[in-house]
């Protein structure tokens, strides 16, 4: 038996595993950490052979099983068994940890632990390590002097690696420590196999399985990876990030509440986090750029839900694309909602976006001209809508304005004709086609003065011009004759100008009685 210095004493310790390792059982996980960098240590000088980590968990005996690169007694001394002698290098792309009190972390639940290492080409180490007083011994065994029950351990390594195997003080509360370590090192890139089942798995594995939606996976970036999903239920951002460079896990189950602002972004980052500052700007850059691709992968297919959240964060990030899928502005003469991305497609023609308080008569008017009339926009949808316009090479104007004014034709001179200044004829056909909009309870004037239209709406009233070529066709001594024929002129005009008033209902314009008499005649309707 060789004695090893250990420059550890227990009251130190205890401070500092208190404050770095608040978790009863983080002592296991850093076992595991520390096993995946030496399995990376080894990777990097064996062209990335295969690495695997075997943990087994009984209430007698714990062990961690690497095959990585395995230590040699200068290994033990200068690093294993000092309060701050880790053999990690920070500059290396695959190193966790900076302290090296992790492995004594374990003696919060242990009284004694073994480890056997071999490093490849090299001799096997055999090491018991326990409290005593003040202070930690280490005792470099014999294989003789290892306990027969332990003698399996020896060699499960193989060629090089190492096994660490903990003794409880009592005994090991095995379901507490499995869903401990399954939890906190699932995401593990190297194959971690625990009383052998495979425990790892993908971020977005897990946010998929607790209902996130918008998952967004990042592999690599800055340093950092992981994927982050929306929880609409919970009104928040889940986080899952893994970065090498300051620990393995990161707020492993935070959420980042509100829309993500870099200035004010809330994150729950471990402690080691805090203490290696250098990476802490760096982590939150790309948490705060990786939640904005998730809202903006959520605006691809939105749902009702989720239309308030989208757009505060379009106004507060100032990027009106967020609004190209979500159906929220409302167009004249459109029943349902359209999206910006028909917005700009229904104004491509015309290229002018005429904007309205509420629908007016000159809204409808422009309506009719194929201009694209978007009303009952709230302050910040109105000023994304027009930055949005004038970015894709439109014109925006209000339609109140004397531009919109003069395109509706309102500047004209106008006049509804008095029925005592109507000839029979024209009083005649006015009564037949009140007839025809009777059910709905609109009224019916013949108007002056419109150069561009045969006929007009304002709500509940549909005027006819006097000088429609329409018009005039019906007032033929041969058509005014006969009433239904009047109407089969005059139905289309109708038609349009009551899907101004009840969109919807073009088909349902003519009575039982008028289709008896139209037998034979296809008006591309039905009778009710």
């Amino acid at each position: 038996m060789k004695l090893h210095q250990i420059t550890i004493d227990r009251k130190s310790l205890s401070e500092e595993v208190v404050y770095k390792y608040g978790d009863l059982h983080a002592g296991f996980r850093e076992l595991i950490q520390n096993a995946k960098d030496a399995i990376l240590d080894y990777q990097e000088l064996a062209n990335n052979a295969d690495g695997r980590i075997i943990v087994n968990i009984f209430p007698r005996l714990l062990e961690v099983t690497d095959n990585g690169i395995g230590m040699n007694v200068r290994d033990v001394d200068n690093f294993l068994l000092k309060m701050y002698g880790t053999s990690k290098d920070r500059n290396r792309r695959n190193r966790a940890g900076v302290f090296g009190r992790g492995f004594f972390a374990i003696f919060k639940e242990t009284k004694e632990a073994y480890v056997f290492t071999k490093r490849e080409n090299e001799p096997r180490m055999y090491l018991r390590i326990y409290p005593k007083e003040s202070w930690f011994i280490a005792e470099e065994l014999s294989v003789t002097e290892i306990p027969t029950d332990l003698l399996t351990y020896t060699r499960r390594c193989g060629s090089h690696g190492s096994t660490v195997v903990c003794i409880p003080r009592t005994a090991f509360n095995t379901d507490a420590i499995y869903n401990y370590l399954t939890q906190t090192c699932q995401f593990f890139e190297i194959p971690i196999y625990i009383n052998g089942t495979r425990i790892n798995r993908s971020f977005a594995e897990v946010l998929k399985e607790r209902g996130s939606r918008a998952i967004v996976t990042f592999n690599d970036h800055h340093g950092i990876s992981g994927a982050l999903g929306y929880q609409a239920n919970d009104n928040m951002i889940q986080a899952f990030v893994h970065r090498i460079k300051i620990l393995n896990l990161i707020s492993p189950e935070g959420g980042v509440n509100g829309f993500i602002n870099y200035d004010k972004l809330e994150v729950t980052p471990s402690r080691d986090a805090l203490v290696q500052n250098e990476y802490y700007t760096i982590f939150i850059k790309v948490l705060t750029d990786m939640c904005r691709a998730v809202l903006r992968k959520l605006s691809e297919n939105p749902t009702t839900d989720d239309l308030q959240r989208l757009l505060d964060f379009a106004y507060s990030s100032s990027d009106y694309t967020i609004l190209n899928n979500l159906p929220i502005f409302k167009l004249v003469g459109v029943e349902e909602k359209v999206t910006l991305k028909e917005v700009l497609a229904h104004a491509k023609v015309k290229r002018v976006v005429f904007i309205a308080e509420t629908r007016t008569f000159i809204a409808d008017r422009l309506k009719k001209r194929g201009y694209t009339v978007v009303h009952e926009l709230s302050p910040r949808l109105k000023e994304m809508l027009i930055q949005a316009i004038r970015d894709n090479g439109m014109s925006v104007s209000t339609v109140d304005s004397p531009f919109g004014k003069k395109l509706a034709g309102v500047l004209e001179p106008r006049r509804i004709i008095p029925e005592n200044e109507l000839t029979a004829d024209e009083k005649k056909v006015l009564e037949i086609v009140r007839s025809m909009v009777a059910d709905r309870g609109m009224q019916v004037e013949i108007m002056e003065g419109d150069p561009f239209d045969d006929a007009e709406h304002v709500p509940g009233i549909i005027r006819l011009q006097r000088t429609s070529e329409l018009l005039y066709l019906a007032l033929d001594p041969d058509i005014i004759a006969y009433p239904f024929m009047v109407k089969v002129i005059l139905l289309p005009l109708i038609a349009h100008e009551i899907t101004h008033e009840e969109v919807g209902n073009i088909c349902l314009l003519y009575t039982s009685d008028a289709a008896d008499e139209l037998d034979g005649v296809d008006l591309g309707g039905r009778r009710i």
